[in-house]
């Protein structure tokens, strides 16, 4: 027998308020910290809580647990290294990439100096915007 799970997919992905959405916003400004952990959870709880029929939150309010009830029946998720699952691993490939690129303008939009200047990409005879990066993703080139 067919059962519209569409309300569960909605809850899981769709924007605004997804979960996998509110996961990626709270991912981008939090390290995953047990407190961005247990912030990510009360997100989770006071968007869908008792809002959708596919989402439930522990009984026991602070053991970092939700549930979903998926077409197959109910599961339930630890909230515990959600944030550290999804932090993106290719930022860093993608860097270490960049950092060996032939081409000068890529090479010149992620170099800065240690003290933390932003790269010179009128060196290469180019205008235009300078990437403002994290500063423990910015490598100088030339110290390696």
């Amino acid at each position: 027998e067919y059962r519209d799970n569409q309300h569960v997919i909605d809850m899981i992905c769709r924007k605004p308020n997804g979960l996998l959405i509110v996961l990626e916003q709270q991912g981008m400004l939090n390290r995953g910290s047990k407190a961005d952990e247990a912030a990510l959870l009360a997100s989770f709880n006071q968007l869908h809580d008792k809002k959708s029929p596919a989402y439930e939150k522990s009984r026991f309010g602070n053991d970092g647990l939700f549930t979903i009830r998926h077409f197959a029946g109910s599961v339930t998720y630890s909230i515990n290294g959600f944030l550290e699952k999804n932090n993106d691993a290719l930022q860093d490939d993608l860097m270490e990439l960049m950092m060996v690129s032939s081409n000068e303008f890529i090479q010149n939009a992620i170099v800065a100096t240690a003290d933390g200047r932003k790269a010179d990409i009128n060196s290469v005879g180019t205008t235009g915007f300078v990437p403002d990066l994290p500063m423990h993703k910015v490598v100088d080139i030339n110290a390696v």
